[in-house]
């Protein structure tokens, strides 16, 4: 009687060990394509919210403090220079016609400040194509990806750079305690869709809790503890 006891807890063990590996395989493979789904859905986001913008990128001389207070000088006479000329753009394209046809005069705006600063660096400005890291702008949360961006170089450009979007418009000298304006916000909830306007206002998107717990409740479910 007891031989036969211990043969059906044993098979009982066996059938619980077998039916738990099965359903963790199923669980990885579901878990694992998500997560890939969800990377690719990432990235096509990143692609459609990039499309909608223009970064601007300041590069210093150097990290000498004479060169980074220079690059900041520099970065506010070029937004003060773009500002009116972009107020009154309507689309991304318009704008990088605004600004690559008045790229002379930027560089003359630049050229001036790096005279007036006692200095004789080169300035170069260009539009340019960028990998960019994930960074904060007042409100919004941009994630890492590849932006068109307007680019501006003093002398060698080997020092720390800075950033911002020309348009809409996101450049603040505080970013951390900066407020997009009304323009923008509404400028962005028409061009992007409610999960890229998420992610870029929150950095993050809604978990796939309710799939996992769904995973979890079919291991419950299928699995006798007792």
């Amino acid at each position: 009687m007891k031989n036969c006891i211990f043969k059906n807890i044993y098979i009982k063990s066996k059938n619980i060990t077998l039916t738990a590996v099965v359903l963790a395989a199923v669980c990885v493979m579901c878990i694992t394509s998500v997560m890939a789904v969800r990377a690719a859905g990432r990235i096509r986001m990143q692609e459609h919210i990039a499309g909608e913008l223009v970064r601007f990128h300041v590069r210093a001389n150097s990290d000498t403090c004479e060169d980074q207070t220079l690059k900041l000088k520099v970065r506010d006479a070029v937004i003060d220079y773009l500002a009116p000329l972009l107020a009154g753009s309507e689309s991304v394209e318009q704008s990088k016609r605004i600004i690559a046809g008045n790229t002379g005069n930027i560089i003359t705006v630049a050229q001036t400040v790096v005279a007036d600063s006692g200095m004789n660096y080169k300035v170069n400005a260009y539009f340019t194509t960028e990998h960019f890291p994930t960074r904060n702008y007042g409100d919004i949360t941009l994630p890492s990806g590849i932006y068109d961006a307007y680019r501006i170089d003093i002398g060698s450009a080997g020092g720390h750079n800075w950033w911002c979007v020309l348009y809409p418009p996101l450049c603040f000298e505080d970013e951390t305690h900066a407020v997009m304006s009304e323009d923008t916000e509404e400028y962005l909830k028409d061009e992007l869709t409610p999960k890229e306007y998420e992610l870029i206002t929150t950095g993050k998107l809604q978990s796939d809790s309710g799939f996992l717990n769904f995973l979890t409740d079919i291991w419950n479910k299928n699995i006798d503890w007792e």
